[in-house]
């Protein structure tokens, strides 16, 4: 009961969350002017058109892991519905494909230059790593293994959320500045990612006993 409790409640907040992430990139402010002018220096290399366009695939493909991410962690789609859990599995591969691609060619020009990028490369050669990882247990059979991966592979969508939030913290608690608190929310969400995934793949998804469980 409790965990089906917690379920609906990361439903609702991711849904919560991609629609404000929705009405602030493609009604209230879609040149992200807002969020560009706290970016101090720009490389020669950034182009406006071009980035706001990959900015927006960048979001879309991110929502799409997001929402397909978190659907494959209900458990009537895990029991009854085998073949839509299948269909958002690949859904959700292609969808962080394109959002790692995407923020590789964002990552130079982030807030908070090099520091920022190194943060953000790292998160998705993490984020990739673990999906393949993912993939590849599911693929050889082994369902314990798979899901273990998923949840860290799925952490990683929350990185926008708790960059947001710790600079938000560090800014509006701390009085931070802008670019400080956004690099730490970089290297703060990077953490968060990695540690929370840790926490419920060692609590909710322990390691079953030699022998059992391991594939079916």
């Amino acid at each position: 009961m409790r965990s089906n409790v917690a379920y609906k409640l990361m439903l609702a907040f991711i849904a919560a969350f991609l629609l404000y992430m929705g009405v602030l990139y493609v009604i209230v402010d879609p040149q992200a002017s807002h969020f560009l002018q706290e970016k101090l220096v720009l490389r020669p290399s950034f182009h406006k058109p071009v980035w706001l366009t990959v900015m927006h695939v960048h979001l879309a493909a991110a929502a799409i892991a997001f929402s397909a991410g978190a659907l494959n962690f209900s458990p009537v789609l895990l029991a009854r519905r085998k073949k839509l859990h299948r269909l958002l599995g690949y859904t959700y591969l292609l969808a962080v494909a394109v959002t790692d691609l995407t923020s590789g060619y964002m990552a130079p020009h982030a807030t908070g230059g090099k520091l920022s990028s190194v943060g953000f490369n790292v998160m998705n050669i993490l984020w990739l790593a673990a999906t393949a990882a993912a993939f590849v247990y599911i693929r050889r059979g082994n369902v314990h293994k798979h899901r273990r991966w998923m949840v860290r592979s799925f952490m990683f969508c929350f990185t926008n959320f708790f960059t947001k939030a710790i600079a938000f913290i560090g800014t509006g608690v701390f009085g931070a500045d802008y670019v400080a608190a956004y690099t730490a929310g970089v290297w703060g969400s990077l953490a968060l990612d990695v540690v929370i995934a840790e926490i419920i793949v060692r609590t909710v998804y322990r390691e079953p006993s030699s022998g059992a469980g391991l594939s079916r």
